[in-house]
């Protein structure tokens, strides 16, 4: 039993990484990120899933400026070979996994951009998803209420 995950497409449909004035620049750059993982299951096809990330800048010593204001939201579609897998056991993969390349695309994406912008290049920490603890919930084909479809979980930073 083996379970293959397949991308099919992502796409961001917010980049915000603005440079922050006030930010002094012998502090260290970038502190921490709050991230928000929202992962579906379509009701007609639970082999095709969706998972949005929501990325900001949340520093770790509230009132320190970091050097930009970061806001990042991406959506990732996903397809699901999991024969004689509990789906339970698929739901966590998936999540765990769909999360983590979403993740990387984004840190990729805002290390390319700030590279070329005032206060040089800032690359996102790494995250560890396991540790998110919500299992997934199914989603209908239409697009319903964004709490009946989805949940949302906190990663925790990597050590």
């Amino acid at each position: 039993m083996s379970l293959q995950l397949l991308l099919s497409k992502y796409y961001f449909d917010r980049v915000l990484i603005e440079a922050n004035g006030e930010w002094p620049q012998a502090q260290a750059p970038l502190s921490g990120v709050k991230v928000e993982v929202e992962v579906g299951a379509r009701t007609d096809d639970p082999t095709r899933w969706r998972i949005s990330l929501a990325i900001r800048d949340a520093p770790n010593e509230p009132g320190k400026p970091t050097p930009y204001k970061l806001d990042v939201r991406l959506h990732g579609f996903f397809q699901v070979d999991a024969r004689g897998l509990p789906q339970e056991q698929v739901a966590r993969v998936v999540q765990v996994n769909g999360a983590s390349i979403l993740y990387s695309a984004a840190r990729e994406f805002v290390l390319l951009i700030s590279a070329r912008n005032r206060f040089g290049q800032v690359m996102l920490p790494t995250l560890h998803f396991q540790a998110m603890r919500e299992p997934p919930k199914t989603e209908a084909p239409e697009r319903p209420a964004k709490s009946s479809r989805s949940s949302r979980s906190r990663p925790k930073a990597a050590k």
